[in-house]
């Protein structure tokens, strides 16, 4: 038994949907890569992976001309406190012994607020 020929299972999904099945592909990892970094707290390099690209550089090389940005550059216009350490390596205002000369706040990737007294 013949079945229908790849060009012609080309022809008939380009008709369908409008793209190719490659592209048609890319659009679907980019989609569930968008849903990752607007929800969990990955990094880009697990993002990536969990959209179904092995190389983390290939992934944000793929995202740029299909986003129109970097996946770093949609976590960071999109969500600015997910783009940021969690919590700053030497607090604002810290002294000598851990004393805060002056109250700070922020939020962490998982947009819990961590506030601390001066």
């Amino acid at each position: 038994m013949v079945g229908p020929s790849p060009s012609h299972v080309n022809a008939v999904f380009r008709q369908q949907t409008g793209t190719g099945p490659l592209h048609h592909q890319v659009l679907l990892r980019m989609a569930r890569a968008r849903e990752l970094l607007d929800t969990a707290d990955l990094t880009v390099a697990a993002v990536g992976r969990a959209a179904g690209y092995a190389d983390p550089l290939y992934f944000s090389r793929q995202s740029s001309p299909v986003q129109g940005e970097s996946p770093t550059a949609y976590r960071e216009r999109h969500h600015p406190w997910r783009a940021a350490d969690p919590a700053p390596s030497v607090w604002p205002g810290a002294r000598p012994g851990g004393q805060v000369s002056r109250s700070c706040e922020g939020r962490n990737r998982s947009g819990k607020f961590w506030y601390v007294m001066g």
